[in-house]
């Protein structure tokens, strides 16, 4: 944990949320496959399928947020797109099937996606979670879930310029 979320864990009242592969305005990588398959190789799109989560809409990210807020919930809660989890790959799939886009996804190992890149600045890659499935039972006896992650990616789809 970093030091400024645990000055705020430390705090008599505070509200600390978690959530992870988030995406709306701005660069995101639903934005980024429908780019992809825009700009249109032909070829497969290459996506990774062995790290696993829930997508989250930065549009209903703030609805829970704040319906947290309106409840008086204090700690620490994690909020994620509801549903089953998926991986980058089913997530791109999901992303193409609501552009109505015919882009193939071919799924491949984290392994093989860093093989021959580096990171910022020609160091490493960042290292990601195989598993970045967050526990949302504490929001949910708030009553806060998120909509099913796949309906949010139409949603976002339909909207998106």
């Amino acid at each position: 944990m970093n030091t400024k979320v645990q000055a705020a864990a430390a705090l008599d009242r505070h509200l600390i949320i978690r959530t992870s592969w988030v995406f709306g305005e701005g660069r995101n990588f639903v934005r980024a496959v429908l780019q992809a398959a825009a700009a249109g190789s032909g070829e497969d799109l290459p996506v990774v399928d062995d790290q696993r989560g829930r997508p989250t809409y930065a549009v209903d990210l703030a609805a829970g947020i704040l319906a947290l807020v309106e409840r008086g919930a204090e700690g620490t809660y994690h909020l994620q797109g509801g549903g089953d989890p998926g991986t980058w790959a089913d997530v791109a799939e999901a992303a193409l099937a609501a552009a109505g886009m015919p882009m193939k996804v071919r799924r491949i190992t984290t392994a093989e996606y860093d093989a021959g890149r580096a990171g910022p600045g020609g160091g490493s890659i960042a290292r990601r979670p195989a598993n970045g499935v967050l526990d949302c039972s504490r929001a949910a006896a708030c009553g806060v879930v998120l909509r099913p992650w796949r309906e949010a990616i139409d949603a976002y789809v339909r909207v998106m310029p």
